[in-house]
């Protein structure tokens, strides 16, 4: 799927009870190899113009069933919280929860601490996404959130040929211990200490960062490749 449809009709539960899986973007990133703010580079809507690629992102989270979902600004927050709300939809507007983490220099682990916290009361589980993890299919985080809903594990994780990459389905339990950690923390040694789902998939782009100028065009050229080759997704 290389764009996010306001349009379709979001799984999970309308009314935003805590049995509907919950979300973070992290999206709190100083941008600095990209040279711009990355949370509004126009990204394809499929309708002929363009959205912030922050927007796409919390319509993918929104269509996968996610509620509520926890958006982490930090340097920009003022300019990217004002973009987000003039792109406020009925599907996105009352699941999101805009934060902004003054600590953003601290890394990435302060910022999904201060989603987490953002949330509020526990939920099942908790996806986490990166901002620069774009173009995912939504059906790719509903398989994310259901192998963790299953419980056998305190995190899921998307594999792509042997290697793990992005979004993280986290546990309650998990994100809870997350919270009290020291800011500092790392992820990946959380996540290796842990028991954790695997769930193979058949996308690359989950293995994917976009970080530079040249990142993103490469990401634009596999979008209008997807839509010449008839991708079901695109």
């Amino acid at each position: 799927m290389s764009h996010a449809d306001d349009s379709a009709v979001p799984r999970g539960n309308a009314s935003g009870a805590a049995c509907a899986p919950a979300a973070v973007l992290l999206a709190a990133g100083a941008s600095t190899r990209m040279g711009s703010a990355k949370a509004l580079l126009p990204f394809p809507n499929g309708r002929g113009s363009a959205h912030p690629l922050i927007v796409d992102q919390l319509l993918r989270l929104a269509l996968a069933g996610c509620r509520p979902i926890a958006c982490v600004l930090g340097r920009d927050a003022r300019a990217t919280g004002a973009e987000i709300r003039r792109h406020f939809s009925p599907l996105l507007a009352p699941r999101l929860r805009i934060v902004k983490n003054d600590a953003w220099a601290k890394g990435q682990f302060s910022s999904l601490q201060v989603g987490l916290r953002a949330l509020g009361v526990p939920y099942p589980g908790v996806l986490v996404l990166p901002l620069d993890v774009p173009a995912l299919p939504p059906a790719l985080f509903a398989a994310l959130i259901e192998t963790g809903s299953e419980g056998r594990a305190e995190a899921a994780i998307p594999f792509h040929r042997g290697r793990g990459g992005h979004p993280v389905w986290l546990s309650s339990a998990t994100a809870a211990r997350i919270c009290s950690m020291p800011a500092e923390a790392r992820m990946d040694e959380l996540l290796r200490s842990v028991s954790v789902s695997r769930v193979d998939v058949d996308e690359p782009r989950i293995l994917e960062n976009v970080n530079t100028p040249e990142d993103w065009e490469r990401l634009l050229l596999s979008l209008e490749e997807d839509l010449e080759r008839g991708d079901p997704e695109a």
